[in-house]
């Protein structure tokens, strides 16, 4: 019987005794790369385990070349009802248990593959049977299912309409049936339409690569998970699921997904100190978060400048902040040009970026000692920014010029600013950074798509420009930012700290 699971990546290990049936899944996209290659390093190894019954395919599954046994198969097809194979006598492998069991699964499978594909002529219809028949014989054959470990098929790479079917048979005469495909395959959806299997989404698309390549840089480790930590995982799923309450790093493989605040002075007051869960519009899909953030420019100053003061000093009266007095608070200066444009062949002809090449690259050398989770979490926010979907963000065009601007300045971010992404606990407090603008310089390029890739993360983000003038919305289309209108204007301004009396948050909230 085929069974689902939400833990299928640890749950496919567990042998017959412990579960009530086997596992039938379309495996998409890559969450962390060092974990798929370890994944994928795990099926090479069962391959060649003898303790195992895996059927690996790469790419392709070999199309038969036994043609006698071809032609033996077409004739007795002219005398068999298609969808009552039960009652003929079929001898495809050495059981007469299994074989009940091969039958009864082309009795759905074959009649789907009629309905869905519309043969034009018998002779393709029988044609396209012969070659299920003689994959079963050939990949089932010597198939033990009365061991205690589940026979497991894999398919790696790009799946043809006929091999989706094959796959089915498989799943439902008692394989483990996986088929992986980082990128984007609509074809197993069109074919399985009842459907058998379950979909597993791990992350974003990902273009395909060499499966023995991957596997080769992956690690096995062989675990045994204890009672113990089975019985506080079970705890934990009933907390932190679907409860409103979250565990601190429950999301530290997932990803946000940032809402703006369209919000007034008072409600930056108010939330600014608030955690992401505690904010209005706040929610969670999966992996997914997202948080309420602002990205905010407030323009002029109050009438009573020592309020202002006030103001200024409680934003930045916070522990996980960044405060600047200038717009471009990075700049590319001190990288040298050519590691800065060598990163243009860091990018896949689609404009993604090429993790191997990337992770190789001189100027990574920065992101190493961060999690595997913080740098593929950033590099998949890169990756969101120079998107095209994103070009509405800037008014400027994002060429490859601009990709390897922002890739090379985010490489090389001030250990600060890493250090705020990588303590982001989602649900939790939100990193902010602050930028005091106090004369009429401008957004460069790459400040401005710094600024969008950190709101893209989920940071609260404050432009403080006492004279009102004109800068982000030089680079960063308006409509993306929220800005706000003090009464006063001020011509440079110098920042200093309040007068000891009473706040402006305290005056707000008497």
């Amino acid at each position: 019987m085929i069974i689902q699971s939400q833990t299928l990546l640890t749950d496919f290990l567990q042998p017959k005794s412990e579960r009530s049936g086997n596992y039938f899944a379309h495996i998409m996209g890559i969450d962390d790369t060092q974990s798929y290659k370890d994944l994928l390093a795990r099926f090479s190894k069962m391959e060649t385990d003898p303790l195992h019954q895996v059927v690996l395919f790469k790419n392709s599954i070999p199309k038969p070349n036994n043609k006698e046994l071809i032609h033996k198969i077409l004739s007795e097809l002219n005398h068999m009802r298609i969808g009552n194979f039960k009652n003929e006598q079929i001898q495809l492998t050495h059981s007469d248990e299994l074989n009940l069991s091969i039958c009864e699964a082309l009795d759905k499978i074959i009649p789907l593959a009629i309905t869905n594909e519309h043969f034009t002529t018998p002779t393709i219809q029988n044609n396209f049977i012969a070659k299920l028949l003689i994959w079963i014989n050939v990949y089932v054959e010597n198939i033990d299912f009365s061991k205690p470990e589940v026979p497991k098929c894999i398919f790696y790479g790009i799946l043809k309409r006929h091999e989706c079917y094959f796959l089915m048979v498989l799943a439902l005469i008692g394989f483990d049936t996986f088929y992986l495909n980082p990128s984007h395959d609509s074809t197993f959806a069109q074919v399985d339409t009842i459907p058998l299997s379950q979909t597993l989404t791990l992350g974003k698309t990902s273009p395909l690569e060499d499966f023995d390549l991957l596997a080769s840089q992956g690690v096995v480790i062989n675990r045994i998970t204890t009672s113990a930590r089975q019985a506080s995982d079970e705890i934990e799923t009933v907390l932190y699921t679907d409860t409103g309450m979250f565990r601190p790093w429950q999301f530290a493989k997932g990803t946000t997904h940032p809402i703006l605040l369209d919000a007034i002075l008072e409600d930056i007051q108010i939330y600014w100190n608030e955690p992401a869960r505690m904010r209005p519009g706040f929610k969670t899909s999966g992996q997914v978060v997202y948080p309420p953030v602002f990205f905010t420019k407030i323009s002029g100053v109050h009438i009573n400048i020592d309020e202002y003061y006030e103001f200024v000093y409680q934003l930045c009266d916070i522990k996980r902040h960044c405060f600047y007095n200038q717009p471009n608070f990075v700049n590319t200066n001190k990288i040298p040009a050519r590691d800065m444009y060598s990163l243009t062949y860091c990018l896949n002809p689609d404009k993604t970026i090429n993790r191997e090449s990337i992770k190789n690259h001189t100027l990574y050398a920065n992101m190493l000692t961060f999690r595997s989770e913080i740098q593929d979490f950033i590099l998949n926010k890169l990756d969101e920014v120079l998107s095209p979907s994103f070009q509405t963000f800037f008014n400027f065009d994002i060429t490859d010029k601009e990709r390897s601007l922002l890739m090379a300045l985010t490489l090389t971010l001030e250990i600060k600013l890493l250090n705020l992404i990588d303590s982001y606990d989602f649900p939790s407090d939100i990193p902010k950074l602050i930028l005091y603008i106090n004369d009429r310089q401008t957004f460069t390029t790459e400040a401005s798509m710094l600024l969008v890739l950190l709101h893209t993360i989920g940071f609260d983000i404050i432009l403080l420009c006492p004279n009102a003038a004109n800068n982000i919305e030089l680079t960063i289309c308006d409509k993306y930012i929220n800005t706000l209108r003090l009464p006063e204007l001020a011509y440079d301004l110098q920042l200093k700290k309040p007068q000891k009396n009473k706040s402006f948050f305290n005056k707000l909230f008497k």
